[in-house]
Protein backbone atom coordinates (compact mmCIF):
# COMPACT_ATOMS: atom_id res chain seq x y z
CA UNK A 1 0.00 0.00 0.00
CA UNK A 2 2.81 2.38 0.89
CA UNK A 3 4.61 1.70 -2.45
CA UNK A 4 1.37 2.35 -4.35
CA UNK A 5 0.97 5.73 -2.58
CA UNK A 6 4.54 6.69 -3.43
CA UNK A 7 4.04 5.73 -7.10
CA UNK A 8 0.78 7.70 -7.28
CA UNK A 9 2.46 10.71 -5.63
CA UNK A 10 5.45 10.45 -7.99
CA UNK A 11 3.18 10.25 -11.05
CA UNK A 12 1.17 13.25 -9.82
CA UNK A 13 4.35 15.30 -9.36
CA UNK A 14 5.59 14.17 -12.78
CA UNK A 15 2.26 15.13 -14.37
CA UNK A 16 2.22 18.56 -12.74
CA UNK A 17 5.85 19.13 -13.79
CA UNK A 18 5.05 18.13 -17.36
CA UNK A 19 2.04 20.47 -17.45
CA UNK A 20 4.11 23.35 -16.07
CA UNK A 21 6.91 22.73 -18.58
CA UNK A 22 4.44 22.49 -21.47
CA UNK A 23 2.78 25.77 -20.43
CA UNK A 24 6.18 27.48 -20.18
CA UNK A 25 7.25 26.13 -23.61
CA UNK A 26 4.03 27.36 -25.25
CA UNK A 27 4.40 30.82 -23.68
CA UNK A 28 8.06 30.98 -24.72
CA UNK A 29 7.18 30.12 -28.32
CA UNK A 30 4.38 32.71 -28.35
CA UNK A 31 6.82 35.30 -27.01
CA UNK A 32 9.32 34.49 -29.77
CA UNK A 33 6.52 34.58 -32.32
CA UNK A 34 5.40 38.01 -31.09
CA UNK A 35 8.99 39.31 -31.29
CA UNK A 36 9.33 38.01 -34.85
CA UNK A 37 5.98 39.55 -35.80
CA UNK A 38 7.05 42.88 -34.32
CA UNK A 39 10.41 42.72 -36.08
CA UNK A 40 8.86 42.01 -39.48
CA UNK A 41 6.20 44.66 -39.02
CA UNK A 42 8.96 47.18 -38.19
CA UNK A 43 10.81 46.23 -41.36
CA UNK A 44 7.63 46.41 -43.44
CA UNK A 45 6.73 49.81 -42.01
CA UNK A 46 10.17 51.25 -42.67
CA UNK A 47 10.30 49.96 -46.25
CA UNK A 48 6.72 51.12 -46.89
CA UNK A 49 7.62 54.65 -45.78
CA UNK A 50 10.77 54.58 -47.92
CA UNK A 51 8.79 53.57 -51.02
CA UNK A 52 6.16 56.24 -50.32
CA UNK A 53 8.89 58.87 -50.15
CA UNK A 54 10.56 57.66 -53.35
CA UNK A 55 7.19 57.60 -55.12
CA UNK A 56 6.77 61.27 -54.21
CA UNK A 57 10.13 62.26 -55.70
CA UNK A 58 12.09 62.61 -52.46
CA UNK A 59 15.05 60.57 -51.30
CA UNK A 60 17.26 59.98 -48.30
CA UNK A 61 20.28 61.06 -50.35
CA UNK A 62 18.68 64.41 -51.23
CA UNK A 63 17.83 64.92 -47.55
CA UNK A 64 21.42 64.24 -46.49
CA UNK A 65 22.86 66.46 -49.22
CA UNK A 66 20.60 69.37 -48.17
CA UNK A 67 21.82 68.90 -44.58
CA UNK A 68 25.43 69.20 -45.81
CA UNK A 69 26.51 65.56 -45.40
CA UNK A 70 28.93 64.33 -48.06
CA UNK A 71 30.69 61.38 -46.44
CA UNK A 72 28.52 58.98 -44.48
CA UNK A 73 28.81 55.59 -42.82
CA UNK A 74 26.04 53.07 -42.25
CA UNK A 75 25.44 51.07 -39.08
CA UNK A 76 23.60 47.81 -39.80
CA UNK A 77 24.71 46.15 -43.01
CA UNK A 78 21.79 43.80 -43.47
CA UNK A 79 18.92 44.36 -45.92
CA UNK A 80 18.20 48.00 -45.07
CA UNK A 81 21.87 48.94 -44.87
CA UNK A 82 22.63 47.49 -48.29
CA UNK A 83 19.64 49.19 -49.95
CA UNK A 84 20.62 52.48 -48.29
CA UNK A 85 24.21 52.13 -49.51
CA UNK A 86 22.94 51.54 -53.06
CA UNK A 87 20.69 54.61 -52.97
CA UNK A 88 23.31 56.91 -51.53
CA UNK A 89 26.06 55.84 -53.92
CA UNK A 90 23.68 56.05 -56.91
CA UNK A 91 23.01 59.69 -55.99
CA UNK A 92 26.71 60.52 -55.59
CA UNK A 93 27.16 60.46 -51.82
CA UNK A 94 30.28 58.76 -50.50
CA UNK A 95 29.58 55.82 -48.21
CA UNK A 96 32.92 55.57 -46.41
CA UNK A 97 32.33 52.36 -44.50
CA UNK A 98 29.80 50.21 -42.71
CA UNK A 99 29.50 49.22 -39.07
CA UNK A 100 27.91 45.96 -38.00
CA UNK A 101 27.88 43.92 -34.81
CA UNK A 102 28.92 40.87 -36.84
CA UNK A 103 32.42 42.27 -37.00
CA UNK A 104 35.20 43.54 -39.14
CA UNK A 105 35.03 42.28 -42.72
CA UNK A 106 35.45 43.52 -46.27
CA UNK A 107 32.73 42.80 -48.84
CA UNK A 108 33.49 43.69 -52.47
CA UNK A 109 36.10 46.21 -51.30
CA UNK A 110 33.70 47.83 -48.82
CA UNK A 111 35.07 47.87 -45.27
CA UNK A 112 32.68 46.95 -42.47
CA UNK A 113 33.87 47.67 -38.94
CA UNK A 114 32.78 46.24 -35.63
CA UNK A 115 31.24 48.76 -33.20
CA UNK A 116 34.27 48.13 -30.94
CA UNK A 117 36.74 49.21 -33.67
CA UNK A 118 38.12 52.72 -33.99
CA UNK A 119 35.84 54.28 -36.60
CA UNK A 120 37.24 56.50 -39.38
CA UNK A 121 36.00 60.05 -39.90
CA UNK A 122 32.61 60.59 -41.54
CA UNK A 123 30.12 63.46 -41.57
CA UNK A 124 27.33 61.20 -40.32
CA UNK A 125 26.62 57.62 -39.34
CA UNK A 126 23.16 56.45 -40.31
CA UNK A 127 21.68 53.69 -38.16
CA UNK A 128 19.92 51.41 -40.64
CA UNK A 129 18.00 49.29 -38.16
CA UNK A 130 14.49 49.70 -36.77
CA UNK A 131 14.97 48.65 -33.16
CA UNK A 132 17.28 49.43 -30.22
CA UNK A 133 18.52 52.51 -31.99
CA UNK A 134 18.81 54.74 -28.91
CA UNK A 135 21.39 52.37 -27.39
CA UNK A 136 23.24 52.30 -30.72
CA UNK A 137 23.09 56.08 -31.01
CA UNK A 138 24.68 56.46 -27.58
CA UNK A 139 27.37 53.88 -28.37
CA UNK A 140 28.28 55.57 -31.66
CA UNK A 141 28.17 59.11 -30.25
CA UNK A 142 30.74 58.04 -27.67
CA UNK A 143 33.04 56.70 -30.42
CA UNK A 144 32.90 59.42 -33.06
CA UNK A 145 32.33 63.10 -33.68
CA UNK A 146 30.05 62.31 -36.62
CA UNK A 147 26.37 63.08 -36.35
CA UNK A 148 24.44 59.90 -35.62
CA UNK A 149 21.15 59.69 -37.48
CA UNK A 150 18.45 57.04 -37.50
CA UNK A 151 17.05 56.07 -40.91
CA UNK A 152 13.50 55.96 -39.47
CA UNK A 153 13.87 59.58 -38.26
CA UNK A 154 15.08 60.66 -41.71
CA UNK A 155 12.10 58.94 -43.32
CA UNK A 156 9.74 60.54 -40.81
CA UNK A 157 11.16 64.02 -41.59
CA UNK A 158 10.77 63.39 -45.32
CA UNK A 159 7.18 62.18 -44.88
CA UNK A 160 6.30 65.33 -42.95
CA UNK A 161 7.89 67.48 -45.65
CA UNK A 162 5.81 65.71 -48.32
CA UNK A 163 2.60 66.10 -46.33
CA UNK A 164 3.27 69.80 -45.74
CA UNK A 165 3.81 70.32 -49.47
CA UNK A 166 0.53 68.56 -50.27
CA UNK A 167 -1.40 70.56 -47.65
CA UNK A 168 -0.13 74.00 -48.66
Amino acid sequence: MKVKSIVVFFLAVLGISFAAFTTWAIEENLSKSQKEKSRYFGLFSLLNDWMYINNHGASISDYLTKKGYKRVAIYGMSHIGHRLKEELEKKGLTVCYGVDRDGSIVIDGFKIYSPQDILPKADAIIIATYQNYEDLRELLQNKTEADVLFVKDILSDLMHMIWEENIC
